[in-house]
């Protein structure tokens, strides 16, 4: 979730040395216990919450997050020493690899490709005036109040290194000027670690097209009502939720869909990035599985049943006059009201 209160807003306190990971860690575990204790008594503490974001109001969710958060820090640190100077190369970190006694390193990622230093595109990517409305919501709300969430860092990472082809070290001293809890080897270990590498090596290089199509999956899965994109951007607001994250498909010469195929690997930390976020229960009741499967549909078929609406306001809004066109060859996603409306079904579900 991209709310306000989905963060605890604590980085900045552990980045500046404000406060001790260990009495948080500490305070956490005594607040899971008793937590726990208070849950046995009850049917709702037999429920089990996804990853994803779904139950994210449940406080012990909430908690078991932050010390992933707290696991993550030290991963990071302990990653930044190994790697050494490499995290601040194009090419980024050398990889060295020991089998059977033999130590070797292995080449550096990307560093053959023909990186841009086009400040016209670094500038319009900085402003959140790129024309893709989830990058630029987060980049808008990253210049405004210094915070960056973590599904936004990775893909307004992807973004600038896999569709705008631009030098990402650029981009990491954006970071770095901007971030408010900025921390050396969380910004420079994550930018190597979470955007440089998971970036398919195999893949020719983007040519003023967008390959990453995990930047669109994420608006759907993580703000499936727009509600993220049309605050930051409130030229969307007028537009519905399809339209508003992605203005594009206004363009009279058609809309490209998106192929199955991504600029992305399959990297262990975005396993089961792209697929809705479900609701796990034991001994889920029946009339919870009808709601499940009948929801989708019948949201779906409400939102087609206003199409004299739809047509009205989007009419209001001038393509590429309110807000700029896309500064690279957008796709579409296939089937995506129906992903919005599973996303919506789930939320609803995980909070009764």
């Amino acid at each position: 979730p991209l709310e306000d209160e989905a963060t605890s807003k604590l980085s900045p306190w552990l980045a500046h040395g404000c406060l001790s990971p260990r009495l948080l860690y500490e305070e956490i575990r005594r607040y899971i216990l008793a937590y726990q204790q208070k849950a046995n008594s009850s049917a709702r503490g037999t429920q089990a919450y996804t990853h994803s974001g779904i139950g994210i109001r449940n406080p012990y969710n909430v908690s078991h997050r932050i010390v992933r958060e707290l696991l993550w820090r030290d991963f990071v640190r302990f990653g930044s020493i190994e790697a050494g100077t490499s995290i601040f190369k194009v090419g980024g970190r050398d990889k060295i690899i020991r089998r059977n006694q033999e130590v070797r390193t292995d080449p550096q990622h990307l560093a053959s490709w023909r990186w841009s230093s086009d400040t016209g595109l670094l500038q319009a990517w900085i402003d959140g005036r790129t024309g893709f409305p989830f990058i630029d919501s987060c980049m808008r709300e990253l210049k405004m109040t210094g915070y960056c969430k973590h599904i936004s860092r990775l893909c307004t990472g992807w973004f600038l290194i896999s569709d705008l082809g631009l030098d990402w070290r650029m981009g990491g001293e954006w970071f770095e000027s901007i971030l408010v809890d900025y921390e050396p080897t969380l910004n420079w270990f994550n930018w190597v670690y979470g955007c440089l590498e998971p970036i398919n090596p195999h893949k020719p290089q983007s040519q003023g097209q967008q390959q990453c199509r995990e930047i669109l999956e994420a608006g759907v899965v993580h703000d499936p009502d727009a509600t993220y994109i049309k605050r930051w951007i409130p030229e969307l607001s007028s537009l519905p939720t399809i339209l508003a994250r992605e203005p594009w498909r206004l363009n009279p010469k058609g809309i490209q869909w998106a192929s199955k195929s991504t600029s992305l690997r399959k990297m262990p930390f975005l396993r089961g990035f792209q697929a809705p976020p479900v609701v796990q229960q034991n001994a889920q009741p029946f009339w919870r599985r009808f709601i499940s499967f009948f929801l989708p549909k019948v949201t779906e078929l409400l939102g087609l049943g206003l199409p004299r609406r739809r047509r009205r306001t989007a009419h209001t809004f001038r393509y590429g006059v309110d807000y700029p066109k896309p500064v690279i060859q957008p796709v579409s996603l296939m089937h995506a009201e129906r992903a919005e409306a599973k996303v919506r079904a789930a939320r609803a579900i995980s909070k009764q």
